[in-house]
């Protein structure tokens, strides 16, 4: 079957207090809801009491998400509820305080077998590609990272340690001119954190990132590394309301013709914005390429799952 997240972001002023409407997702196609989370921008002083509502009407099982004191999770699993087309989920706050932004995400199965390029129903909508197996990659400074296969995505994840470092996987890049694009969706992520793509020249091990964080909104930057734990330099920067847009799956893409090196994003992988752009000679001459995610913070773990990965 295919499992699914439908992930959505609050960037409004923090809460306090009962707060209808929250968050509002609408379902686009019949599934069940197997587990949901919320996550806030810090962690809590005082508990965060959430519910979540389907049809105006409190998901059973759903009527008191909490993000404890200390944290900044909160995930309820083990549900079975039905879902279908036009449905209408809100968040809302019960009690508490909580730092925007606020993440809500339903894991889902569609109940359709994987099939096509990369499996599921989202096939129908996106043009995916999957982005393979663990093993057609190598590790980039594994160390607290680990990999699995959900469905025919990949789900990356670092547990964080005391200074952030890119931990990701790479596969060989052919020369400029290349294009690489990813689908993919995870929790908003501040900047103790990041994720998103990385070239890397294996020789001198320096890297170049195409970043995505959330600075008072979806923001990408570009990063030049001297390795996996050494900062250089961030290059540039620009904000993406188009990922905050996003309604399943957000879309990151670098091209590279040979002289230019250009970044862009997209809310459906159709439409793209070009928003950065560097010399392809630039700091880093890459001869591999791939994904990773990243934490400062043990209380602050991250995980990017790929959905799509393609390099052309």
């Amino acid at each position: 079957m295919a499992k699914q997240d439908l992930t959505r972001i609050y960037s409004g002023a923090d809460l306090s207090g009962a707060t209808t409407g929250v968050i509002y997702l609408p379902v686009v196609r019949a599934s069940t809801l197997e587990n949901a989370s919320v996550r806030s921008d810090a962690a809590q002083t005082g508990a965060a009491v959430f519910e979540v509502r389907k049809n105006g009407v409190i998901i059973s099982g759903l009527s008191a998400l909490t993000i404890a004191a200390g944290a900044k999770i909160g995930t309820v699993a083990g549900l079975s509820i039905a879902l279908v087309d036009g449905d209408e989920i809100t968040l809302n706050l019960v009690s508490g305080a909580v730092s925007a932004p606020v993440t809500l995400n339903l894991g889902v199965d569609d109940g359709i077998a994987a099939g096509g390029a990369a499996g599921g129903a989202l096939d129908g909508y996106y043009n995916l590609v999957s982005p393979g197996e663990i093993a057609d990659y190598t590790w980039l400074s594994q160390d607290t990272a680990t990999a699995v296969k959900r469905g025919k995505a990949i789900v990356l994840r670092d547990v964080g340690a005391a200074s952030f470092a890119c931990r990701g996987l790479l596969r060989p890049l052919i020369a400029a001119p290349f294009t690489i694009t990813m689908g993919f969706n995870c929790f908003a992520v501040d900047l103790n954190a990041g994720l998103g793509l990385v070239l890397q020249n294996s020789a001198s091990g320096k890297l170049q990132t195409f970043r995505y964080i959330w600075v008072g909104g979806t923001t990408v930057y570009l990063t030049n590394w001297d390795s996996p734990t050494s900062f250089s330099a961030n290059i540039g920067q620009n904000s993406t309301p188009e990922l905050t847009k996003a309604k399943e799956i957000l879309w990151l893409r670098i091209t590279d013709n040979g002289t230019l090196r250009k970044f862009w994003v997209s809310s459906d992988g159709d439409n793209w914005r070009e928003v950065l752009s560097t010399g392809s000679t630039d700091f880093v001459v890459p001869n591999k390429a791939g994904f990773f995610c990243g934490s400062a913070s043990s209380a602050d773990p991250q995980q990017i799952k790929v959905i799509s990965f393609s390099i052309e």
